[in-house]
């Protein structure tokens, strides 16, 4: 089937200007108005102050750098810079839209802007009714895909819980833990190399990390780039089972991120962005408990103050900084009973991460039949 197709700027408006944004240190945990911005979560925050965005039906969201799309059918108040705010013209459904976006593959160009790629692009334009009934197919199965995330969330809220309640915040230190400076229990932070991107995936039998495999505290390890076909890395630079892995340049919001191996792997190294936790053998430390720590969202606050970098740009950290910082060291047997917690929670994550997986290559393969006319 042959639908027209139109360019992007003739069939969708950008509303984004004249609307306050918000940064991030003026958002509420709770409040009236949610704040939408670039953010892998829908609402990233909320306010009580009714400054939302004018706008005339459902609007799709696009992060500038994060490349991130959310539909949005709700009044909302705006984030930071890096949001553009997308409502279509008459004769485009926004359900369409976004689901169409969702298509569309744009060059990464890291924390740079994308929506100069996203403006030169054509949007296909079936007749209403035909988009409506497409988009009615996607949310079905677009709602299964939401409903096993919302179980990995619900285990990722289990973990936290646990954690809470049996060593309370880490950085407040309410239950007047012993607390060291992360440089008595860490011998060392072993980094990598920088490498220009292979563009063969399989050229050689090793791969190096990309930033994102640990921006979102679980471990991808499917995020990398490929290395020179002759190149060995050193012993200690290949990631293995138990290791902690921290990004040192990131974004403000994920700068400082964690993340530990559950899992064995094979042939991935690290990049110069990403450090590994080595461990002082001396102090009894668990690595699945003291990652979980420097994970907390308080710990990760204090990792944000130390950071540097011009504002809107990558933020960077010095290892002289972290390992300065401190974290409560509960009695070892605690640790083990917490670790053991954990990693049974972890392989019922993984279970739900199967049957994400799955939904992902069903729904991707519905939307590819979708814009060439097939469903």
């Amino acid at each position: 089937m042959t639908w027209e197709m139109v360019k992007f700027n003739d069939i969708v408006q950008d509303i984004t200007g004249g609307n306050k944004k918000f940064q991030s240190s003026e958002y509420l945990p709770y409040g009236i108005y949610p704040i939408i911005d670039q953010g892998d979560s829908l609402i990233g925050g909320y306010s009580n102050i009714n400054v939302i965005v004018r706008r005339a039906k459902d609007v799709v969201v696009f992060g500038d750098h994060t490349k991130s799309l959310k539909f949005v059918d709700f009044d909302f108040c705006l984030g930071a810079d890096g949001v553009k705010v997308l409502q279509p013209f008459a004769g485009l459904d926004s359900k369409f839209l976004y689901y169409y976006l969702g298509t569309i593959s744009l060059p990464n160009v890291g924390y740079s802007r994308h929506y100069k790629f996203l403006k030169e692009i054509s949007i296909p334009l079936p007749p209403l009714p035909e988009q409506r009934r497409i988009a009615n197919i996607l949310d079905h199965a677009d709602s299964i895909r939401r409903k096993n995330r919302q179980i990995l969330e619900k285990y990722n809220e289990l973990a936290q819980s646990v954690f809470y309640e049996m060593f309370g915040d880490p950085v407040k230190n309410e239950k007047e833990w012993e607390k060291y400076k992360l440089s008595k229990i860490i011998k060392k932070l072993d980094t990598g190399k920088s490498f220009a991107s292979v563009e063969d995936l399989n050229s050689g039998d090793y791969k190096v990390l990309k930033t994102s495999s640990v921006s979102w505290g679980s471990f991808k390890k499917n995020e990398y780039k490929s290395l020179p076909t002759k190149y060995i890395p050193p012993h200690n630079h290949l990631i293995k089972k138990g290791d902690i892995l921290m990004s040192r340049m990131n974004t403000t919001e994920l700068v400082g991120a964690s993340t530990y191996v559950f899992e064995e792997v094979k042939g991935l190294a690290l990049p110069d962005r990403i450090w590994k936790f080595v461990f002082n053998e001396l102090i009894p430390t668990d690595s699945i408990f003291i990652w979980y720590s420097i994970n907390t969202k308080s710990f990760r606050s204090e990792i944000s103050k130390i950071s540097s970098g011009t504002s809107g740009s990558m933020k960077n950290i010095s290892k002289e900084k972290v390992l300065n910082l401190s974290t409560i060291i509960p009695p070892i047997k605690f640790q083990k009973k917490f670790a053991e917690i954990i990693e049974n929670i972890e392989l019922q994550k993984r279970l739900s991460q199967n049957s994400l997986d799955k939904c992902e290559i069903l729904f991707q393969s519905l939307l590819q039949k979708a814009f060439k006319g097939e469903l």
